[in-house]
């Protein structure tokens, strides 16, 4: 029984990933022309393999990756904003992974990163601190946020029963998990878990070359993540909604960026990387795991306002426990830092 064709609305499902057969289908019903077939579903490198569950407890150490600097708010003129930028670029850590509290004379950045460089940051913004006011670390709120998303991860991988505790110095946790292998326990506590749909497309970007990046849905921007389908002989998916001005910013840069016109079908990324043409990507923690090309009645979606008015679509997977691995990471949303698991002498 061969499986039913594809409306327009179902080749919206094939934003996040997408494989030459999938490609092919987004064609019929609608009368578009035929995708470029080239670009295809991309294993993760890290795929979980499937591996025997152990009756024992696993326990495992990490630590939390962070600094966080006290400083004195009213012997400083400089604002949040200026502290932020100055802190960003001394520590190279993305603005989002520094947090200033004015009020509360505190800064904190969520990365590993050098105390010497936040220590040279601050005092070049105009915040006199030394040393001995940094430790390793990061706030009680980012601690629990942290405890937080890796209970609910373990919650729906069907450990309910984990235990994740934390350092008071919030520079440490303790995972216990029972019925589960150590390197799927570690593997959830060193996994960031940022997931995002980039735009890839023709024209000058920052770093001089002639191939665009712009990120246009984070987790922040996802309202609803619905279950894992699959059959059909279609790949397993995950039911995707964003919120509304999420799926209007997405749908203004479809058009604007040339996806709806020249891009229709012109993803070349399978074949070539430099110049890989018109291609969304779906990024995890900073790696593309899927390259797709729109369909002409993908495009026709985003230019009649269909997208805007009912803006699901599939998150799609190249197999069937990668796809449950993408709906946890999504409901649970990223890990606020990065953690470090510390391996004993049996592991």
């Amino acid at each position: 029984m061969s499986p039913p064709s594809l409306t327009r609305r179902d080749c919206l499902a094939l934003l996040g990933a997408t494989s030459a057969a999938s490609l092919a289908g987004c064609s019929a019903g609608d009368g578009a022309t035929n995708p470029d077939p080239t670009p295809s579903a991309t294993p993760r490198a890290d795929t979980p393999t499937e591996t025997r569950a152990s009756d024992e407890s696993v326990t495992i150490d990490a630590a939390v990756n962070g600094l966080v600097a006290a400083y004195d708010p009213e012997e400083t003129s400089a604002n949040e904003s200026a502290i932020r930028r100055a802190v960003s670029e001394e520590t190279v850590v993305a603005g989002r992974g520094v947090r200033v509290v004015d009020a509360a004379g505190v800064v904190e950045v969520r990365a590993d990163a050098e105390a010497t460089a936040l220590v040279t940051a601050l005092n070049e913004a105009g915040v006199a601190v030394g040393r001995d006011d940094v430790r390793t670390g990061v706030t009680e709120s980012t601690l629990n946020e942290t405890v937080d998303v890796l209970r609910e991860r373990f919650a729906a991988a069907g450990h309910e029963n984990a235990a994740v505790t934390a350092a008071s110095n919030g520079s440490a946790l303790r995972i216990e998990v029972s019925g589960a292998e150590r390197s799927a326990v570690a593997d959830v506590v060193e996994r960031r878990g940022r997931v995002g749909i980039v735009a890839s497309f023709p024209g000058e970007a920052g770093d001089g070359s002639e191939q665009r990046r712009e990120r246009l849905v984070t987790q922040e921007d996802v309202a609803r993540v619905g279950p894992v389908r699959h059959g059909g002989g279609r790949p397993p998916f995950v039911l995707v909604t964003l919120t509304d001005e999420a799926a209007t910013r997405f749908t203004e840069a479809m058009t604007e960026y040339g996806f709806t016109d020249e891009g229709v079908g012109n993803c070349r990324w399978q074949d070539d990387r430099e110049d890989p043409g018109y291609c969304l990507y779906t990024v995890v923690d900073g790696e593309v795991q899927y390259a797709a090309s729109i369909s002409a009645g993908l495009a026709e979606v985003f230019r009649n306002g269909e997208f805007a008015a009912d803006p699901q679509f599939r998150m799609t997977a190249v197999d069937a426990e990668a796809a449950r691995e993408l709906k946890r990471t999504l409901e649970s949303g990223p890990l606020p830092t990065t953690l470090d698991v510390e391996l004993g002498d049996g592991d």
